[in-house]
C-alpha cells in the first residue's frame, strides 16, 4: 500500500485514535476491539470509513469483520 510498514502502522494507529477520542500513543499494535471504548459495531463502522478515506481505498464487507484490531489492519493494508 502507501509508505513503508512503520507509516501503515502510525497512520492506523492516529485513526484509531482520532476515532474513539485516544491519544495517538494510547494505541497499540495489540489494541483490539474489545480493548477499545466504544468500538462497537457502529464505531467499527465509522473506523472503517476514516480509513478508507486515509488510504484512499474501499473495504469488502467480508473484509471489514475481520479487521478488529489494529494488527489485522495493518497487515491487511501492508
Amino acid at each position: 500500500m502507501t509508505g513503508g510498514a512503520g507509516e501503515v502502522e502510525r497512520r492506523v494507529r492516529e485513526a484509531v485514535a482520532a476515532c474513539f477520542g485516544l491519544a495517538a500513543e494510547d494505541v497499540l499494535r495489540s489494541s483490539r476491539q474489545e480493548d477499545v471504548e466504544g468500538w462497537d459495531s457502529v464505531g467499527h463502522l465509522n473506523l472503517m470509513l476514516l480509513l478508507e478515506d486515509a488510504f484512499d481505498l474501499r473495504f469488502d464487507v467480508a473484509d471489514m469483520e475481520k479487521l478488529t484490531s489494529v494488527d489485522a489492519i495493518v497487515r491487511f493494508l501492508e
